[in-house]
């Protein structure tokens, strides 16, 4: 795919990152609490869009002071991203498939739910402070996004 086609499907600037045109970064529109750009990713197989985060967000909310023990991931996430159809894979990348008919609408899910993330570490960090930390037992506490 080329970038001209991938930004005119999606309606934001999209930069090829590999060769063969299989990997873009794209723009979200979404920013963390810290006015860093919650980055975005497309993987191009066959007739299928893979949209992604590459692990930026679990890896920034590590950096804000969110404990991530080995064999512990925050279960809030997956529960979260999953009110919109976005998932959480084995390596904590947040990602969505789509075909390329559905892209616009899943790319719209894909962003909403970063946003909701975006929402939660707003509410947190404004509660506690730019470098609280946070344990399992605490992120078990906060109340259900449901």
């Amino acid at each position: 795919m080329k970038t001209q086609e991938l930004e005119e499907l999606l309606g934001v600037e999209c930069v090829c990152m590999d060769d063969e045109g299989r990997v873009f970064s794209i723009e979200t529109d979404v920013f963390f609490t810290d006015q860093d750009p919650v980055p975005g990713y497309v993987e191009v197989v066959d007739s299928q869009l893979r949209f992604s985060d590459a692990t930026e967000v679990l890896l920034h909310f590590e950096m804000r002071g969110l404990e991530i023990d080995e064999g512990w991931f925050p279960a809030f996430i997956p529960a979260i991203v999953g009110q919109y159809g976005v998932k959480v894979e084995e390596f904590a990348f947040i990602e969505l498939w789509s075909t390329l008919d559905d892209a616009v609408e899943a790319f719209a899910r894909f962003r909403a739910a970063l946003k909701v993330l975006v929402q939660w570490e707003h509410d947190q960090f404004a509660a506690t402070g730019p470098r609280a930390v946070l344990s399992p037992a605490d992120v078990a506490a906060l109340p259900s996004m449901a």
